[in-house]
C-alpha cells in the first residue's frame, strides 16, 4: 500500500491570514503575472510542520493539486523550490501534478490522476480548500472503488488554514503511530501503568 498526499498551496500552506505578510502579497502578484519564478512565499509554519510529520511518518509520495504547479515544467520546478525553501523536502511521485482542465474542479483533477497513476490499494490524503472534494468523504467514487483505494479529503477554511483536528484526522487516515511519532520527534515516551502507579505512591508518601 502506498500513501499519496495531494498538496494544495492557497488556503492550505498559504491561507488567507498569511497575506498579512507583504512578502506573500508580492509572491502572489508575481504568480498572477505569470512569472515562472520570483519571490518565494512564506508558508504557515504550523501547516508546514503538519505536512512534514504526515509525509515523513507515513512515507508518503507527494502530488501537487495546486494551480501554482499547472503548466510548464519550469513552474513545477519553481513550486518544488518553494517547498524546499519552506523546509518541505518531499518525496515526489514520478508524476507530481494532477491533470488540469479549465472546465474541471479539483475533484475531477484528482480523479483523473488516480485513474492514470493510482494502484490497487493506494491510500490518498487530499488536502485542498476546494469544496468539490467533500464528495470524496460523503459519496461513492467509482475511481476509488475500481482500484480498491481509500481516500480522505481535508478541506480547510481558506482564511484560517489547517487546524489541530485536521492534523489528527490526517494522522489517523495515514495510519501514523502516534506513540512512535512522539518518541522520534519529541523524545516523549509513553508512560506504563507501572510508572503511573509508582508516581501515585510517591505522591501519597510525601503528601
Amino acid at each position: 500500500m502506498r500513501n499519496i498526499i495531494f498538496v494544495d498551496i492557497d488556503g492550505v500552506l498559504l491561507p488567507g491570514k498569511m497575506h498579512l505578510f507583504n512578502r506573500n502579497r508580492r509572491a502572489l502578484e508575481d504568480f498572477m503575472a505569470g512569472s515562472p519564478d520570483g519571490i518565494v512565499p512564506y508558508f504557515d509554519p504550523v501547516a508546514v510542520r503538519m505536512f512534514q510529520l504526515w509525509s515523513i511518518h507515513s512515507s508518503a509520495q507527494i502530488v501537487f493539486s495546486t494551480t501554482w504547479a499547472f503548466g510548464l515544467q519550469s513552474r513545477v520546478d519553481f513550486v518544488k523550490h518553494i517547498m524546499a525553501s519552506n523546509d518541505l523536502n518531499f518525496q515526489y511521485h514520478s508524476h507530481p501534478v494532477t491533470p488540469f482542465r479549465r472546465t474541471s474542479n479539483k475533484l475531477h483533477n484528482v480523479g483523473l490522476w488516480i485513474d492514470d497513476y493510482g494502484r490497487d490499494g493506494d491510500n490518498y490524503l487530499i488536502v485542498d480548500d476546494d469544496y468539490s472534494l467533500h464528495h470524496i468523504n460523503n459519496d461513492t467514487m467509482q475511481w476509488l472503488d475500481d482500484k480498491n483505494a481509500t481516500a480522505l479529503a481535508i478541506i480547510p477554511d481558506y482564511n484560517d488554514g489547517l487546524t489541530w483536528k485536521h492534523f489528527k484526522d490526517g494522522c489517523a487516515h495515514l495510519r501514523i503511530d502516534n506513540a512512535t511519532m512522539l518518541q522520534l520527534e519529541f523524545g516523549i515516551t509513553p508512560r506504563s501503568r507501572e510508572d503511573i502507579e509508582r508516581e501515585r505512591e510517591l505522591l501519597h508518601a510525601f503528601f
